[in-house]
């Protein structure tokens, strides 16, 4: 064995062959000790059939704890033992009126080695060694001398039983070379050309063990080239999904081989989705929207101020809990997203001694923004989306982002650091998927190339995890529309504890709501009591969900026009207490409106310019007089603006950023602390705006410069 050939020491039957293939001997050895014990007159039969019974029970316990054992071992282990009983006693040869026991054993022995060569441990290690073999001979075609084949996976057709693509894990260990040197355009190209493929239909890439390269080899004739239906759109075949599951079971399927994680066993994740226009950004959020909504413990939150957002409210805004759609209602997004990120506040206080844990009562927030540059442009949307991104996961806030560039002004650095799902589609060039991607965009392949230019066909990547390559099923307008009024009273709503906490703005929020007005309409329309008759009315509520909320919907959707409050009250469920609490606290918000009313109504008092200056500076002398220089900082501050011109200050001086820098302070406060000083005549400023310094008194020549 020490001179053999590596290669071929590496390709030896694997011990469960070499017991498959021991079978017959085994049952030879069987037959002749049968033999000798009948010429022997050794009557055996008591203990024979006690060890073949303990031997039976044995194997009956083995197959029941591993799985590598077949379950048909224990009745071969009391088949073989029964015979070898039997011919012990009997005689193989000898018993009348012929030799019965030997055609058994022929026949036992027989089944025996079909079924041991059969077994699923014996034909996967005759496969795989199959496929090393060939690995042999293929590896230099294509270019990888020295390499050895670690796994292999084939993906198939279910319709014509096509091979559709191999996946290679190749380790590059003894070839004196890096897996990184190994890959580029010139290996996929010899591939393609060892295997007359088209270059695009070959990846190579590294895997995320040093030492390992992927290759994956599309075998089928464009297998993207025509778009696949959603399951639940008209007509699609409805059994690929479930109807209704739960965030916690896994990824949201938006594809046959395509799913995006929004909850795992840290948290809320980040995703950012990235492509050229065209490529079907809105149909992968259309997917995810799709599970989120079938979804028994997640609601969404969904918001896009591009133009494109005119068109939201008819698609997914019935199913949402907040939303803001189009350039109008940027205000309208800053009060949604103070919103989400008081829900983050509140579960942050409630969750101190458990961890949150997404259910029907409270559920994940999925906040989806569409064409994010539309929206990361107002600076108060990108400050409250940067605390969603880096605040939400353990709260269970998850944060969704689409746009056609995965650069900070799509996004935000805070942002960015935070993205755990990158979704790739095509992109100009491998730069953009850097910027989307990070370190991880090495192992992400030109998408353009990869779907011979078929728009939907998009990689899913994974900080740490595995990476997924299919096409996004299509949801149209139409069937989204469909879905979202099917599902739109069934969806889950928040801790009540939460919405007292968020109080009276996140509840006008609701009553201007886009499901607000959508049933408000739909009632009216068809069903004025909201009662679930005729044609316009809400659908049968779902198994588990309460048959009056399409009632109480309705009728709250009716009122909430005239009476914000009163529309509130029938969804709340309230108890006569927190009427009275919420009816007191009506009647102060209504006297605050009354003066905010009257103070808008009163005339501004007109005041000349230079009164108005003397007021702002008799304010300003009041505030700096209040200001106290604590002692351990007054000597240092006197240091500074004593301090002589140098090489590296030729001015000499100090300015007020200097001075909150040194003692780590605001601009503010340190304005206050030498305006202080300079009311008492200790200090002096010397120029004007940026190019003013600081001085210690007495000025040069006597006198303030000011």
């Amino acid at each position: 064995m020490s001179g053999m050939d590596p290669e071929l020491a590496h390709l030896e039957r694997t011990r469960a062959e070499k017991l498959a293939g021991a079978v017959l001997p085994a049952a030879v050895v069987e037959w002749a000790a049968a033999e000798v014990m009948r010429l022997a007159d050794v009557h055996a039969t008591l203990p024979l059939g006690g060890a073949t019974a303990l031997a039976a029970a044995l194997a009956w316990g083995a197959a029941g704890r591993r799985d590598d054992v077949p379950d048909s071992l224990p009745w071969w282990v009391a088949i073989t033992g029964g015979w070898l009983t039997a011919a012990s006693d009997l005689g193989p040869l000898d018993w009348w009126p012929a030799p019965v026991l030997t055609a058994a054993w022929i026949v036992i022995a027989l089944a025996a080695r079909r079924a041991a060569h059969r077994h699923e441990a014996v034909v996967s290690a005759r496969e795989w060694r199959a496929t090393r073999a060939d690995w042999l001979g293929k590896r230099h075609r294509w270019g990888l001398g020295g390499t050895h084949l670690l796994d292999y996976r084939e993906t198939w057709s279910d319709g014509d039983g096509t091979l559709l693509a191999e996946w290679y894990l190749v380790s590059t260990k003894g070839t004196g070379k890096l897996a990184s040197q190994f890959v580029g355009r010139g290996a996929a190209e010899r591939i393609a050309e060892a295997e007359d493929l088209p270059p695009a239909r070959v990846q190579v890439s590294r895997n995320r063990l040093a030492g390992r390269l992927e290759i994956l080899v599309t075998r089928a004739a464009d297998p993207w080239a025509e778009p696949v239906q959603h399951p639940f759109a008209a007509g699609g075949d409805q059994a690929a999904l479930p109807a209704a599951w739960s965030v916690a079971d896994g990824p949201a399927r938006v594809g046959a081989g395509l799913e995006i994680p929004l909850w795992g066993t840290t948290g809320a994740k980040t995703v950012n989705v990235v492509s050229i226009r065209g490529w079907g950004k809105t149909v992968v959020l259309n997917g995810l929207s799709e599970r989120i909504t079938a979804a028994t413990d997640a609601v969404q939150v969904r918001i896009n101020l591009s133009d494109k957002g005119y068109a939201e409210p008819e698609r997914w805004g019935p199913s949402c809990l907040l939303t803001a759609f189009g350039p109008e209602q940027q205000a309208r997004a800053v009060a949604v997203l103070r919103a989400v990120n008081k829900i983050i506040e509140w579960r942050s206080r409630r969750y101190t001694t458990t961890f949150y844990a997404p259910s029907r009562q409270d559920p994940l927030i999925v906040v989806i923004i569409d064409e994010s540059d539309s929206s990361m442009k107002f600076q108060a949307v990108r400050e409250l989306v940067d605390n969603i991104a880096t605040k939400g996961r353990e709260p269970g806030v998850a944060l969704v982002k689409a746009g056609q560039r995965g650069t900070v002004d799509y996004s935000s650095k805070k942002q960015k650091s935070q993205d755990e799902v990158t979704v790739t589609g095509a992109v100009r060039s491998q730069g953009e998927v850097r910027h989307a991607a990070g370190s991880a965009a090495w192992s992400i392949p030109d998408m353009a190339a990869l779907s011979e230019g078929h728009p939907g066909v998009w990689a899913v990547s994974e900080l740490g995890g595995a990476q997924q390559r299919d096409r996004a099923w299509l949801l149209e307008r139409a069937d989204s529309a469909r879905i979202a009024a099917d599902r739109a009273f069934t969806q889950p709503e928040l801790h009540p504890e939460c919405r007292e906490f968020l109080g009276e703005e996140f509840e006008a929020l609701l009553s201007t709501e886009v499901f607000t007005r959508w049933a408000h309409a739909r009632s009216a329309g068809g069903d004025p009591q909201g009662s679930g008759s005729g044609a316009g009315s809400a659908p049968e509520p779902e198994p588990g969900v309460d048959a009056k909320a399409p009632a109480r919907a309705a009728k709250r959707a009716a009122v909430a026009e005239e009476d914000p409050l009163r529309g509130l009250d029938w969804e709340a469920k309230l108890n006569d207490k927190e009427r009275e609490v919420l009816a007191a606290l009506d009647a102060k918000n209504a006297g605050t409106r009354r003066m905010l009313a009257e103070t808008a109504a009163t005339p501004r008092p007109q005041m000349p310019p230079e009164d108005r200056e003397a007021a702002a500076a008799e304010a300003w002398r009041h505030v700096v007089e209040e200001a106290e220089i604590p002692g351990e900082a007054r000597s240092r501050l006197l240091e500074m603006l004593a301090a002589p011109p140098s090489p590296a200050d030729p001015r000499g001086g100090t300015t007020i950023p200097a001075v909150a820098g040194e003692f780590g302070v605001s601009v503010w406060t340190a304005r206050k602390w030498l305006a202080s000083l300079r009311l008492t005549s200790a200090v002096y400023l010397d120029g004007e705006r940026k190019a003013a310094r600081w001085r210690l008194a007495p000025p040069p020549g006597g006198g303030d410069a000011q």
